[in-house]
């Protein structure tokens, strides 16, 4: 099994022809054999600090989490010895940048998006640590994990409006925030293989995580719910308001203001949902519809339904690909769901390298 929390660039061996000096040496079998016993334990004490850490990592987030108070104050004291203390600089620095920077670090919307972005965070060393047990404990570790996710999921959709504000700093990767650094939680996670880093990235959550585990689990019904819930969870954060880029007139009163911004809010709002229902929804329905195909749905009845979802479709730039698909599909009498998919994650990722090369062509 790949170790979770450390990752070797890689070991060159040079061994140059044998001497007469060396003839006392072990022999190639037994010093290859010391070599890797001594990789081995390096390994392994490599993984047990790792581990600690982040043990030590995740009780300071829980305390952390206990209350609003305690998760401003872990991060302003990441802030203070990041930036300032390890950075050389005075304490007066610090205590002008904190004056200035309090109110709004003390908002009620930052504190909750520090506190979701922790959450996330405890989540994801849950998800590290559940890959360095193997068989039943491992299973177990995963579906509770996953229970919490969802529940992650919920709640962070339900906030999403008064989240928004603070969105960039859900939308970048939980090891780059400043509690995790000064938790050195960035050395010793790593990647986590199957996961993603970013609480606001909930396409990808889905991807990497919901829907492989109800892949894996065989219920189609719960396959079925995951798709349902993973619509309703990325149509609300497409269709949040956005009243960036307003221009008041000069002159024009508070009320005057306030209904020139729900204005602009509803605009965005019904631009973003016409987006969301003529381009996003299809694809996401086309996804539920292949996975309901190739892990035990009624093969007729869903065949019937992806080609109604073309019909339906056809302006959609996807359309000929997904009538391709339909086609090849129903030639099949039987199917390797994983296979398949791979087989389509394949394809999907040479399109966009193509794409990637075609854009540097034209560049050049």
């Amino acid at each position: 099994m790949k170790p979770p929390f450390c990752h070797f660039a890689g070991l060159v061996l040079l061994v140059s022809a044998p001497s007469l000096a060396a003839q006392n040496q072990p022999a190639p079998d037994a010093a290859t054999a010391q070599i890797l016993e001594e990789i081995a334990s390096l390994q392994a004490a490599l993984d047990g600090g790792a581990a600690s850490n982040n043990e030590r990592a995740l009780s300071t987030i829980m305390t952390a989490l206990a209350s609003a108070k305690a998760t401003y104050d872990l991060y302003m004291d990441s802030r203070k010895q990041l930036e300032f203390e390890e950075q050389g600089k005075r304490e007066s620095d610090w205590r002008e940048w904190r004056d200035a920077n309090e109110e709004r670090l003390r908002s009620q919307e930052h504190i909750e998006a520090l506190r979701f972005q922790l959450r996330y965070l405890a989540l994801t060393i849950a998800a590290a640590e559940a890959q360095r047990v193997e068989g039943a404990e491992r299973e177990a570790r995963r579906t509770k994990l996953v229970s919490e996710v969802v529940r992650f999921l919920d709640d962070l959709t339900a906030g999403a409006e008064d989240l928004a504000e603070h969105s960039r700093l859900l939308s970048g990767s939980v090891l780059g925030s400043p509690i995790s650094k000064r938790l050195k939680l960035d050395l010793t996670l790593g990647q986590v293989a199957g996961w993603n880093m970013s609480p606001w990235n909930v396409a990808d959550t889905y991807e990497r995580t919901l829907l492989p585990y109800y892949r894996d689990v065989g219920q189609v019904a719960g396959l079925s719910a995951c798709w349902d819930r993973r619509i309703a969870h990325e149509h609300k954060l497409a269709s949040l308001p956005d009243g960036g880029g307003i221009r008041f007139r000069r002159g024009m009163s508070e009320r005057d203001r306030e209904r020139e911004e729900r204005r602009e809010e509803d605009r965005t709002q019904a631009v973003a949902e016409e987006e969301f229902r003529t381009d996003r929804l299809p694809e996401l329905k086309w996804g539920k519809l292949r996975d309901t195909l190739l892990f035990g749905g009624e093969r007729i009845a869903t065949l019937r339904a992806m080609t109604a979802l073309v019909r339906e479709n056809l302006a959609h730039e996807r359309a000929s690909d997904w009538l391709k698909e339909v086609a090849d599909l129903a030639k099949k009498p039987s199917y390797d769901g994983k296979a398949y998919l791979s087989t389509v994650e394949a394809g999907e990722k040479s399109a966009k390298f193509d794409e990637l090369l075609d854009d540097l062509v034209d560049r050049d």
